[in-house]
C-alpha cells in the first residue's frame, strides 16, 4: 500500500515543463514600522522610487540627523522594490559606525549568495567583488543599499562599480559632506 502511494506520488510530481527552483529574492523583505505618513515621506519615498527605477541615476545619498527617517525611507523603498518589481536585486547592508572594508566587502559578497571571498589580497579581493557585482548586474539590474555610512570611503577600494551602468548604489548618512565626497 504505501509502495504504490509513493509511485503514485513520483507519478503526480512529473513536472511537463522541467522544474525549476524558484529564487529567494523576495522573501528578503525587511520589517517596516508602522507609521502615519505623512506628504512629505510620500513625496520623498515617491522621489527615491523614481530615482532607482530609471537609468538616468546612479546614486542616490539621504543625509539627515539621527532619528530623522532615513533608515526607515529606505527600508520602505526596499521593500517596494521587492514587491513591485520583477527584474530588480535589492541588496541590503548595514555598515555602521566601525567602517571596516573587508568586512563591507564579505556583508555585499553574502547578500549576493555568493559565499565568502576568501582572497587575503585587497586589491584582488576589491577586484573579485567588482566581478561578482557586475556579472549580477547584467542578469538584472541592481540595488545596493548602504545604511548608516558614517565616513567616506573609496568605492575602487571595496569593489563597488561606479560605472553608469554598474549598480545603483543608494547610501544613508548624517553627514552632507560624506554624500558629497561619495558623489551622492
Amino acid at each position: 500500500m504505501l509502495m504504490k502511494e509513493a509511485e503514485d506520488l513520483i507519478i503526480i510530481s512529473k513536472f511537463l515543463e522541467g522544474l525549476f527552483e524558484v529564487g529567494d529574492a523576495k522573501v528578503n523583505m525587511l520589517l517596516e514600522r508602522k507609521l502615519e505618513a505623512g506628504k512629505a515621506f510620500q513625496t520623498n519615498a515617491k522621489k527615491i522610487l523614481q530615482c532607482l527605477t530609471q537609468n538616468h541615476i546612479s546614486r542616490v545619498g539621504i543625509y539627515g540627523m539621527g532619528g530623522v527617517g532615513k533608515t526607515t525611507i529606505m527600508v520602505h523603498a526596499h521593500n517596494w522594490l521587492l514587491k513591485n518589481t520583477n527584474h530588480i536585486n535589492v541588496l541590503w547592508i548595514a555598515v555602521s559606525q566601525d567602517l571596516n572594508i573587508r568586512k563591507l566587502q564579505g556583508d555585499i559578497c553574502k547578500a549576493l549568495k555568493e559565499g565568502d571571498l576568501v582572497e587575503e589580497d585587497a586589491m584582488k579581493r576589491a577586484a573579485m567583488l567588482f566581478d561578482k557585482l557586475i556579472k549580477k548586474g547584467k542578469s538584472e539590474q541592481l540595488v545596493l543599499i548602504l545604511d548608516d555610512v558614517w565616513e567616506h570611503f573609496d568605492l575602487d577600494e571595496v569593489g563597488i562599480p561606479v560605472e553608469a551602468d554598474g549598480p545603483k548604489l543608494v547610501l544613508t548618512t548624517r553627514s552632507f559632506e560624506v554624500c558629497c565626497q561619495m558623489h551622492c
